[in-house]
């Protein structure tokens, strides 16, 4: 819209709708990549229904557990006088404890199947009251797979994981500001950020009790560790009036960074590679999209 104005009714120029979430725009960055992609996701009546058929026109397969609860529907508003994205999300739906054991059964019956080359564990799943989530369930069970995981979470529960070898673990620097705090406070001996001076940031990837992980910060230097090496890249600058929807930009570097990783690239390349492609999905209005425009950095 022109611009959005308060207290007021505001109405669109124009208006799109598709897919989206972190799963969808993981499953679509990797289809856009030319790999195959198949997504696990609560599916709700109705308008649910209508975006799993988009998502299955894109190419990416599908895996549906059925939910009581309407799909939930976000808005994301782009004001032109301001060039300036807004973004308003619904409630979370709810969920019952048969619907989130049948998703549970769901994700590890794929697993065990060892039918994939790479697994990403994404998003937020609906939660119930008085029981730990379905995500946490699902990581604490995932030692039956070797396959490569990458795991793009935000709980808490993170800080009380055994991480695997063939886990990465990808979060934005205020993520893993408030991750490395909460080792810190169960008694981990690493360097003090309330030190002064303080460990820098590179520090503290290196002396976090993960053997694999990466850390983004916007258009700020990204690093990865990675058995015990530590490698670090700047994003390609971008000028603000290229910029056209920062959302899902990091659900591309996730999904990319996934595929180079098991395409065998190095830890430093694949992570330059990923965050090429999470800036080319700047320039488009579509989360997880980074085609659907001409841009010279790929």
């Amino acid at each position: 819209m022109p611009s959005i104005g308060y207290d007021s009714v505001n109405r669109a120029t124009s208006t799109k709708s598709f897919a989206s979430g972190k799963g969808s725009n993981v499953a679509r960055a990797v289809r856009q990549l030319g790999q195959e992609s198949t997504l696990l996701s609560f599916v709700g009546s109705g308008v649910g229904e209508i975006l799993v058929g988009k998502l299955i026109e894109e190419g990416i397969k599908f895996h549906s557990v059925p939910m009581k609860s309407m799909v939930r529907i976000s808005s994301t508003i782009f004001d032109e006088q301001l060039s300036a994205i807004t973004e308003v999300i619904a409630q979370s739906p709810s969920i019952s404890a048969e619907e989130e054991e049948t998703y549970f059964q769901n994700a590890m019956s794929l697993i065990q199947s060892d039918d994939f080359d790479n697994l990403v564990i994404t998003g937020k799943s609906p939660m119930l009251v008085g029981r730990a989530p379905v995500t946490e369930r699902i990581l604490r069970d995932l030692k039956v797979t070797k396959k490569p995981v990458l795991i793009d979470l935000t709980e808490d529960f993170l800080s009380t994981l055994d991480f695997q070898p063939n886990w990465l673990l990808k979060v934005n620097v205020d993520e893993f500001d408030r991750l490395y705090k909460s080792w810190l406070e169960s008694g981990m001996d690493l360097p003090s950020p309330d030190d002064i001076p303080g460990p820098e940031l590179d520090e503290m990837v290196q002396a976090a009790p993960i053997a694999r992980l990466c850390v983004t910060d916007s258009d700020c230097t990204a690093y990865i560790k990675w058995d015990g090496n530590i490698h670090n890249v700047t994003p390609e600058f971008l000028e603000n009036h290229e910029i056209v929807n920062t959302i899902g930009a990091g659900d591309v570097a996730c999904a990319a960074l996934s595929i180079f990783l098991t395409l065998e690239e190095s830890p430093g390349v694949a992570l330059e590679k990923a965050l090429r492609y999470a800036s080319a999905s700047c320039k488009t209005i579509l989360p997880g999209d980074f085609l659907n425009h001409e841009s010279p950095m790929l």
